[in-house]
């Protein structure tokens, strides 16, 4: 890494945080001063559970450079000892001399140790720890009236065994408990800070803003990643040249260390940031554009409509007198296409008709038109008329008003009424004429 781009000193981002660089956020702190309180709690046990790479063996290493008088601090970070592997071990720590082997030997000697000065255990991934291994560091710390202090770190899972019927009485010798949580956004970023400026350089020389974002979005607010994260964008940004690690630099980084899915997901993310980044520009063009069609079409529209000179302004075309009589009012445009559609008694009726209308002229022909002689209104003076109804046929109305529609009485109607056509088809608000019977 040519960290002479950026002005580092030191790698910001190593597993073992550089001189100063040491940061603790809010839920660190709590934890630490939990860890400290611990080695004087009376009942002997601390409880410290955090996820994976959320600073748990930070904090153990803080908690071991705490330099305190007739306190000695030993740390088993293998879980798949055997106790008496791990006396041996814890002895050898304590700078304990024994020559003794065999697990009853090894707990006497620890335990006669621990009475002349304090024994801090700390183990390590706790939560691989066997139930009986567990039940055989309790009853350790009975031994060495109260100068041996244990502290199990380990992932969640571990208060879950603990809450067990069968360790329960390892749960009860449990006086303090602190769980790790992840870093909120800011601390997120006083976190990279922290690390750049105790490597030598500045976090705005190093990172460009987007870059920061980016880094909060991707991490999660776990220290771990935000290491890796970040040591790989560095990387990454120092073999392209470029003056500050870039949001795509931090994207690439995140992307190496995923699987297909994590990596589908950064990629959507890192699309999304690059949509807000052009988002504004294009939507600010586009509002331009419509705002220019708009004041162009308001010109033509209110501008004055060019012709050719000498010709005269169009005028409305005058409908012909013939044209107006030949158009059907709206309204009753509904009711004639219904009539057009004649049903099978329609039909009938109107063969009858057209048989009366036959034998009231018996020297016209079946498909020829009875014209009535000029005097037929004298003949049938207009005694009455009715106004046609939806549905109404002639038939209809002789049978309602003279209760008879036979062959007489349908034949004077015809005869009094020459402006119908068809006898079947008369129209709604059509007037016929009575005659008088």
């Amino acid at each position: 890494m040519k960290s002479d781009n950026f002005g580092l000193k030191s790698a910001p981002f190593s597993t073992i945080p550089p001189k100063g660089g040491l940061f603790l956020g809010a839920g660190h702190r709590e934890a630490l001063a939990a860890l400290e309180w611990g080695l004087d709690e009376p009942t002997g046990f601390t409880l410290l559970t955090g996820e994976v790479g959320t600073g748990k063996t930070t904090l153990i290493d803080a908690l071991m450079t705490t330099q305190r008088e007739q306190t000695r601090i030993a740390l088993i970070q293998d879980p798949r000892l055997s106790f008496e592997e791990m006396l041996v071990d814890l002895l050898r720590q304590f700078a304990v001399p024994s020559l003794v082997r065999g697990r009853a030997d090894l707990t006497r000697a620890l335990a006669k140790a621990g009475e002349s000065r304090r024994f801090v255990i700390i183990v390590d991934e706790a939560q691989g720890l066997s139930d009986s291994l567990l039940e055989d560091l309790r009853l350790l710390s009975n031994l060495a009236s109260g100068n041996l202090k244990l502290i199990l770190v380990g992932q969640p899972e571990l208060s879950s065994r603990l809450a067990q019927p069968t360790l329960r009485q390892l749960s009860q010798r449990i006086g303090a408990r602190a769980t790790l949580t992840a870093l909120d956004p800011s601390e997120i970023v006083d976190y990279v800070a922290c690390r750049v400026i105790a490597a030598g350089s500045d976090v705005e020389r190093v990172f460009a803003p987007r870059a920061l974002d980016a880094v909060v979005k991707l991490s999660g607010g776990i220290p771990r990643r935000i290491n890796t994260i970040c040591y790989n964008a560095i990387v990454l940004a120092s073999l392209s040249d470029t003056s500050a690690v870039l949001p795509s630099h931090v994207y690439d980084a995140a992307k190496e260390l995923a699987g297909p899915r994590e990596a589908r997901a950064y990629f959507k993310l890192r699309s999304l940031t690059r949509l807000q980044t052009w988002l504004p520009l294009v939507l600010g063009l586009a509002a331009a554009c419509v705002l220019f069609a708009v004041s162009i079409l308001s010109e033509g529209r209110t501008g004055p409509v060019a012709r050719a000179e000498g010709t005269a302004p169009l005028q409305p075309r005058a409908v012909p007198e013939k044209a107006r009589s030949a158009v059907v009012p709206a309204k009753n445009s509904m009711f004639i296409e219904n009539h057009r559609s004649l049903s099978k008694s329609a039909q009938t009726e109107t063969q009858d008709s057209a048989s009366l209308r036959s034998a009231a002229t018996p020297n016209a022909s079946r498909n020829s038109v009875v014209k009535p002689s000029p005097q037929a209104a004298d003949r049938y003076p207009r005694a009455e008329e009715v106004v046609v109804e939806d549905g109404d046929s002639l038939s209809k109305i002789a049978q309602r008003r003279f209760g008879s529609n036979d062959q007489n009485v349908m034949g004077q109607l015809i005869a009094a009424n020459p402006q119908i056509a068809n006898p079947n088809l008369i129209y709604p608000g059509e007037n016929i004429r009575l005659v008088n019977r």
